[in-house]
């Protein structure tokens, strides 16, 4: 399965020191541009959602996602902390107001959530790219 494998292939650059995040939307794709250490080694990876048809980033938990941290540290960065298929077709995002231009359009059903510190990002899409090798999701 699809799933297994790219769990695999995460799990070895998870924690990873993210350096460098696309949206492409022209392109329809999110990129992540990656650095790890291990083997005595810096690795770099990336890590690419192809046909993306929706996205939705929330600062935190909560209400905590209006806290606003600036770091002032130069060493501070943004780590790819866990990847996980959420498998549940009843994991709808939906914007819903009573406003006449959403007549309820808008909604979807996002297969990953990514965890960035505490910050969550969660994608559909059709395709993910692991360092050059595609799968379907």
């Amino acid at each position: 399965m699809n799933e297994e494998i790219i769990k695999t292939e995460i799990n070895k650059f998870l924690e990873s020191k993210i350096t460098k995040i696309e949206f492409k939307m022209l392109e329809n794709i999110i990129s992540f541009e990656l650095k790890s250490f291990y083997n005595n080694k810096f690795n770099f990876h990336l890590l690419e959602f192809k046909n993306v048809s929706s996205y939705y980033f929330i600062n935190n938990f909560s209400d905590r996602r209006k806290e606003f941290l600036i770091s002032d540290e130069p060493d501070d960065s943004l780590e790819l902390t866990s990847f996980e298929f959420i498998n549940d077709e009843n994991a709808i995002v939906h914007l819903q107001t009573t406003k006449e231009w959403s007549n309820n359009k808008f909604n979807s059903v996002p297969q990953v959530a990514i965890e960035i510190w505490n910050r969550f990002l969660f994608i559909e899409a059709e395709f993910i790219i692991i360092d050059s090798k595609e799968y379907k999701i």
